[in-house]
């Protein structure tokens, strides 16, 4: 977008942008929602995790108990407070051997589920991430493809456009020494014209019978007219002479001024653009 204003075209290399950006944001997005699935399992992870090293922690302060209280004797439990009620302790212990054991069960299994789940979910990112590594280099590559032939052919059109430019040169060179060779000829036949018209003022200066219109006075009067007319021609071709070098003054500003937007664009195009497209890479985890 920065190319000047004649030069902004919907080519293919702006089509092959746009559809690379479409990747590229497709792929953002899907990749913004499996971060969250991954965020999710992270957390389900974490929560099985917890429940695990509880139940851990639980299991191996019940087994301490339990050694100790196999270790206990009539001896050792005189110095100890003994319960009241022993109905009432008994009946504190709610959960039942199935249901105790069914605990354990269940948190392994969800465990194993979470693992399952996340070898899973691990399997389908490297997939993901290598399939959508593989389009956007892809369009990637298209899109430098388009670059390079878009480059060639500014360069050819430029290049078509310095030799045309330097043939209007030449011609305008050539016309100006026309030009300048016609003038030359307008002048000298100017003071050849003047040579005949005084010969003609002078020879109306004799005596009046002798103002004959005898041959020298026709050849002159002639000579005169055909003059005039070359003049005419000459001055003629002077002047289209000089409306062709206008024209070629104009044409030779209208191709510097497009060669200057092609290097312009050439510039942007193989310089400017190619220093922000970097190969596209996608690292695993």
């Amino acid at each position: 977008m920065k190319r000047v204003p004649p030069e902004r075209l919907h080519d293919e290399v702006d089509r092959e942008l746009l559809r690379e950006r479409g990747v590229i944001e497709g792929v953002a997005s899907l990749l913004h929602s499996v971060a969250e699935q991954i965020t999710e399992q992270i957390r389900l992870n974490r929560s099985i995790k917890y429940h695990l090293e509880q139940d851990l922690k639980e299991k191996f302060a019940a087994q301490c108990i339990d050694n100790s209280c196999a270790l206990m004797t009539t001896h050792s439990t005189n110095n100890q407070q003994r319960p009241k009620n022993t109905q009432t302790l008994l009946q504190s212990f709610t959960v039942t051997p199935e249901q105790w054991e069914n605990i354990s069960d269940i948190n392994m299994a969800k465990a194993e589920q979470q693992q399952v789940n996340s070898l899973s979910l691990r399997a389908m990112v490297e997939s993901l991430l290598e399939q959508t590594l593989a389009d956007m280099q892809k369009q990637f590559q298209a899109t430098t493809e388009t670059f390079q032939l878009n480059v060639q052919e500014i360069k050819s059109a430029k290049g078509l456009m310095e030799d045309q430019l330097a043939k209007i040169l030449s011609e305008f060179a050539s016309e100006q020494r026309t030009r300048e060779d016609l003038q030359v000829a307008v002048s000298d036949s100017e003071h050849v014209l003047s040579l005949a018209q005084a010969r003609l003022v002078l020879r109306r200066q004799r005596p009046g019978k002798e103002q004959c219109h005898d041959p020298a006075q026709t050849q002159l009067l002639a000579e005169v007219q055909q003059l005039n007319a070359h003049i005419n021609r000459l001055r003629e071709a002077a002047s289209n002479s000089e409306e062709q070098q206008r024209a070629l003054v104009r044409c030779q500003l209208e191709l510097q001024e497009n060669i200057e937007r092609k290097g312009s664009s050439l510039y942007i195009d193989e310089v400017i653009c190619a220093q922000h497209r970097e190969p596209i890479i996608i690292h695993n985890f």
